[in-house]
Parts: C-alpha cells; sequence; structure tokens
C-alpha cells in the first residue's frame, strides 16, 4: 500500500463526516418539510430492524452491510430530496468552518486588547 492512496482514504472520511453533519443539520432545519424528515430516515429504521434482510444478520459483518448502505441510501435521497437552495447554503457553511483559519479573506478580525 502505498501513501498515494491515503489522502484519498482521508478525503472518503472527511467527506462522510461532512454529509453526516449536513444531514443533521437539514433534519434540524425549519425549512425542510416535515413529512421528509420523517418518512425517509423512518422507512430507514425500519429496514435496519425489520427481521427479514436482503443479507441475513447471521453471518457476523456481512449481515450488517446491507444495513448500512440502507442507511447510506437513505440520507442521500434524504439529502437530495431536501430544497437545493437549504443543502446549498448548510454545504457552503460546513465547508467554510472546516476550512483553516485565514483561508477566506473576511476571517481577519481587527481588535485592541487592554489590561486595567
Amino acid at each position: 500500500m502505498g501513501l498515494s492512496k491515503i489522502p484519498l482514504k482521508a478525503n472518503y472520511l472527511s467527506e462522510l463526516l461532512l454529509h453526516l453533519r449536513l444531514w443533521w443539520r437539514l433534519l434540524r432545519d425549519p425549512r425542510v418539510p416535515g413529512v421528509l424528515k420523517l418518512a425517509v430516515p423512518a422507512l430507514a429504521l425500519v429496514y435496519v430492524l425489520w427481521p427479514a434482510d436482503l443479507l441475513l444478520d447471521l453471518v457476523p459483518v456481512l449481515g450488517q452491510v446491507d444495513d448500512v448502505l440502507v442507511l447510506l441510501l437513505a440520507l442521500r435521497l434524504f439529502e437530495s430530496w431536501a430544497p437545493r437552495s437549504v443543502v446549498t447554503e448548510h454545504l457552503a457553511r460546513l465547508r467554510r468552518s472546516g476550512a483553516p483559519a485565514g483561508a477566506h479573506g473576511d476571517d481577519v478580525i481587527d481588535g485592541e486588547y487592554r489590561i486595567l
């Protein structure tokens, strides 16, 4: 395994964390329709808890793969069905908050500090 593959894996992890934060924000945003907030996550949860799966849960690890995939698919559907303007706004804020200090021109704060 070469060093060239490490940033790619780190990028996948950072994108997953970014989208987890995005989904959490979308669930809490009042501009996203309530029926969407209830339907998609609820259906995914029902699938995960349902005793009949695509892959039997009797096989260790392999049995949980379909559950994880269904949850990720449901969250991606939730994101794609949410209002595009809301998703874009939250993504922009998350990307700005995750950037290193000084990466944006508006991050400079000018001030004074005095000890009395």
